[in-house]
């Protein structure tokens, strides 16, 4: 019997401290995947891995809730050349068409309810309709690039007030991209210069970003930001290009050669940086091959002149030695910013949407219905334009699934 005691008790100190090490392993908190640190001010996020599992990750179905746009019928449903939509507040959807000039509004299950706006230079006319957002009191504002104009509707659909809009000196082509909290919008126009690019041999072109209030007085300067990649020789193929979205009292600006989120607030001041540790696709041979053979045919059928001109444009591509390093940029309801992967026309079709929380902080990916292009995305939808076989366009509405909050690091 003595034995046997003595067995199970050496046996037991054998076993519990390695039992009392499993336990410590089970409940100390896993390693997050990124690590953060403070720079002169501002927060920099290196992530690394997702927080997300395959029972947390968000999806979105394939097949929409709400489809808008037919080949033939009423008209207020035959959509033409359209702009970014928006869902209000109120559940409406709101349809600017370029094609028309209007600002077409249909109700939550799709049916149109009112148009407002057409096409000429008059008082709630568009030439150049270009983006809307929806304002506090449930007004609407309308931006028109044509005429260099900001234009608010009211909640009747009546033409409230109109303006033209301001510029610094020495910037050309401005346009007006997104609105802040404060009601100031915030614009771009040429006249930046250019820096050096990551990639030995090519340049980042400049742009200048303004803000104007209210009444399209130009309010302040943020600041020289990059935008296109370019090289003395001219076109640069699969070059970088930034990508901007402005979300509440935030711009949030991705110079499209890393996978990386800069977040400012109005003024311009740099806030945060979010970096992604992910490794740029190499432009191959048979990339190069096909983006000629893609410009090729483009030019097709083009009167002879035409395509000499256009060829004559274009000279000589260079290519940059990496694809961008993401092709859209949006901020949802919550404060989580979607990156959208880069795909070259002449690939397959490919939605992946990398999703950072409010934070800064990498979630995963998530898939999105092919061909769609989103415009907005809310806590539980996502909002976009999407064309069909027979060039049908279409307003579609996809509900969004998140199966449970990211898991606590």
């Amino acid at each position: 019997m003595y034995g046997m005691q003595r067995r199970w008790s050496l046996l037991g100190a054998v076993f519990l401290p390695l039992a009392g090490a499993a336990c410590a392993r089970a409940d100390a908190p896993a390693s997050p995947g990124w690590t953060e640190r403070d720079s002169a001010g501002i927060v920099i996020i290196e992530n690394t891995t997702p927080a997300w599992t395959e029972q947390t990750r968000w999806r979105v179905d394939s097949v929409p809730a709400l489809d808008i746009g037919r080949a033939q019928g009423e008209q207020p449903y035959l959509l033409h050349r359209l702009r970014p939509v928006v869902r209000l507040r109120d559940g409406r959807i709101a349809v600017p068409s370029s094609g028309t000039g209007e600002i077409r509004f249909f109700d939550a299950t799709g049916v149109h309810v009112r148009t407002i706006g057409r096409r000429g230079n008059g008082p709630g006319e568009f030439s150049g309709l270009w983006w809307i957002a929806e304002l506090p009191g449930d007004s609407l504002l309308a931006v028109d690039i044509g005429l260099d104009r900001i234009s608010v509707f009211g909640p009747d659909g009546e033409l409230a007030r109109d303006h033209r809009t301001a510029s610094p000196e020495g910037s050309f082509e401005p346009s007006l991209i997104g609105r802040f909290d404060d009601g100031t919008i915030l614009g771009y126009g040429g006249g930046g210069g250019s820096v050096p690019a990551a990639a030995a041999g090519f340049m980042r072109g400049q742009r200048t970003y303004f803000a104007v209030n209210d009444t399209g007085a130009l309010a302040h300067v943020l600041g020289d930001f990059v935008e296109q990649t370019g090289s003395e020789q001219g076109i640069v193929a699969f070059g970088p290009r930034a990508y901007r979205a402005v979300a509440g009292d935030r711009l949030y600006f991705a110079p499209g050669d890393v996978l990386e989120v800069r977040v400012h607030d109005p003024s311009g001041t740099l806030l945060r940086i979010s970096r992604l540790d992910r490794a740029p696709r190499a432009v191959t041979e048979a990339d190069r091959s096909a983006y000629t053979d893609s410009m090729d045919a483009s030019m097709r059928g083009l009167p002879p002149e035409s395509a000499a001109r256009q060829r004559a444009r274009i000279g000589d591509p260079q290519f940059h030695p990496h694809f961008p390093a993401l092709g859209a940029i949006l901020v949802d309801a919550t404060g989580a910013t979607w990156l959208a992967d880069y795909t070259p026309p002449f690939h397959s079709p490919s939605n992946r949407w990398t999703v950072f929380d409010a934070d800064g902080h990498y979630l995963g990916e998530v898939e999105l219905p092919t061909g769609l292009t989103v415009d907005q995305i809310g806590a539980d939808f996502v909002l976009g334009r999407w064309t069909d076989a027979l060039d049908v366009e279409h307003v579609r509405l996809h509900a969004l699934h998140k199966p449970g909050p990211a898991p606590q690091r």
